[in-house]
């Protein structure tokens, strides 16, 4: 897996953030309005009326390590706001198999990204340096988790014609 939008592998092999403060600008603008906003399509909605792209680090050559800017999505902005190395920490047990659901043809089916901190193996906190702290990496879970439950019941009475 490479790093995270945001992040850079210094030669030595230190992980570092990007030293490129437009791109620092944007991650930490990223985590502010999910703050204010409290919602992955709040911060989708702000990012592309004003047309603000995320920055992403070209990984093949020739361009190899150039910063590019992409349009925003929710899986993209998930992706930071869940991602614990935005808190500073590596963790082991972030993904698990689970051969159930597991179909022929589909290489990556059966692997589950398991968003809760609890049950991750050995976080490492303080690892790497950090844009959030833990507890706001708990709070942004906690909170797309929420806004993704399902509601029960029965629909509103309307018509379907």
């Amino acid at each position: 897996m490479g790093l995270p939008r945001g992040y850079v592998l210094k030669p030595s092999g230190e992980v570092a953030l990007d030293a490129d403060e437009e791109v620092q600008e944007i991650i930490r603008l990223v985590f502010a309005l999910f703050e204010r906003r409290r919602s992955v399509s709040g911060v989708l909605r702000y990012l592309v009326n004003h047309d603000i792209r995320l920055p992403d680090r070209v990984c093949g050559v020739p361009h190899k390590g150039d910063v590019h800017w992409i349009r925003p999505s929710g899986r993209t902005l998930r992706d930071v706001l869940c991602n614990p190395l935005y808190a500073g920490a590596y963790v082991y047990g972030r993904r698990t198999y689970d051969g159930r659901l597991y179909q022929s043809g589909q290489p990556h089916s059966g692997k589950r990204l398991l968003r809760d901190p609890q049950s991750w193996r050995m976080p490492h906190r303080s690892a790497r340096p950090a844009h959030i702290d833990w507890s706001a990496l708990e709070r942004n879970q906690e909170q797309i988790v929420a806004n993704r439950t399902r509601r029960t019941g029965l629909p509103r009475c309307c018509s379907a014609g």
